[in-house]
């Protein structure tokens, strides 16, 4: 007797986290990987893992000659005088600063995972927070990898080219397939929670 569609569509789920768990257990993920330009010093933007624990991997601020305040606004339209960046690149961020800063690589994430752009403690304890974290890079884009930051606190805070700004963590994606249900049949899967959120929970 054969699978019915629940069963059917069940085993095909189980089967595909099966892979993607298997994917993300090996040692290694292939990411191919375009390193835009690399400073004067020789120094790239290839992303690096600091211990071998790491989940992790540092990306650095490398921007392309000549790159000014305004070429770092998140918003083309819109100045922010708590930015300035030297002839030299270095960076300055004043509360409230907003920058979209270039790492100067392009990745290709492999399909069925997803890399999170997300702060790193040193820099988030000044203030300086990935302002849409985690970020998301989808395995279908090609472009070069952005960092968006935030100052929270008074600063400044400087950043220098090469320096790291941000860690990046592959994560396996995994494809929902919705099923609409009505009313009656949703509310038969309720909990003990029910509907409470924000801070329903407690402390």
């Amino acid at each position: 007797m054969g699978l019915n569609v629940d069963e059917k569509l069940r085993a095909e789920i189980n089967a595909a986290v099966e892979i993607a768990l298997d994917k993300a257990n090996t040692d290694t993920l292939p990411v191919s990987i375009h390193l835009i330009r690399k400073l004067t010093t020789g120094k790239t933007g290839m992303p690096c893992q600091k211990t071998p624990g790491s989940a992790g991997w540092d990306l650095r601020y490398m921007p392309p000659p000549g790159f000014r305040s305004i070429d770092a606004r998140p918003e083309k339209g819109v100045s922010n005088s708590a930015v300035s960046i030297n002839p030299l690149g270095q960076l300055t961020l004043y509360h409230g600063g907003s920058v979209l800063l270039p790492t100067g690589i392009r990745i290709a994430v492999p399909e069925g995972f997803e890399a999170q752009v997300r702060p790193r403690s040193g820099l988030a304890t000044k203030g300086l927070m990935v302002t849409n974290s985690p970020g998301t890079i989808d395995s279908d884009y090609r472009g070069e990898v952005k960092v968006l930051l935030t100052m929270a606190q008074t600063g400044p805070v400087m950043i220098m080219p090469g320096d790291s700004i941000a860690q990046l963590v592959f994560v396996p994606v995994y494809h929902p397939e919705f099923e609409e249900c009505t009313e009656a049949e949703f509310d038969k899967l309720a909990t003990e929670r029910g509907t409470g959120g924000f801070g329903s929970t407690g402390a």
